[in-house]
């Protein structure tokens, strides 16, 4: 329970950030490609359960984000922006990883899907590290 609190945290601190940066709409396809790799992994697996969370969690965050946009509110510095990217990147890594040592090709194709949520973070992070 612990993790998945930092993990949330980490995430809204992503999306504040890299919204505020012109990145909204890296931030829905990164919300996109995570629900269609959900929905690619056998219904039996954890891990559709936590690909399939992570996506509504960025959804509800993002939404949470622009409500506290609308109040003026800020929500975090560029360093811990790039540490919640790092985080997001090691677990959609860990998770990659889980769907590869699994069998089936659901989970293949599903790894292969989660490659570009990667690759979305890795721009994302480049991008927020050139600013």
């Amino acid at each position: 329970m612990h993790l998945a609190l930092i993990l949330i945290s980490s995430v809204l601190l992503v999306v504040h950030v890299q919204s505020k940066d012109g990145c909204q709409h890296g931030i829905t396809s990164l919300i996109s490609t995570l629900v269609d790799t959900a929905n690619k992994i056998d219904n039996r697996s954890d891990l559709r359960t936590r690909v399939s969370d992570l996506a509504q969690n960025l959804g509800n965050l993002s939404n949470q984000k622009r409500n506290t946009e609308k109040s003026g509110t800020s929500m975090g510095s560029r360093a811990n922006c790039l540490r919640a990217m790092h985080d997001l990147y090691e677990k959609l890594q860990q998770i990659a990883r889980e769907l590869r040592s699994s069998k089936g090709s659901r989970n293949a194709d599903a790894a292969y899907s989660l490659d570009k949520a990667i690759e979305l973070v890795e721009n994302m992070m480049e991008r927020r590290q050139a600013h």
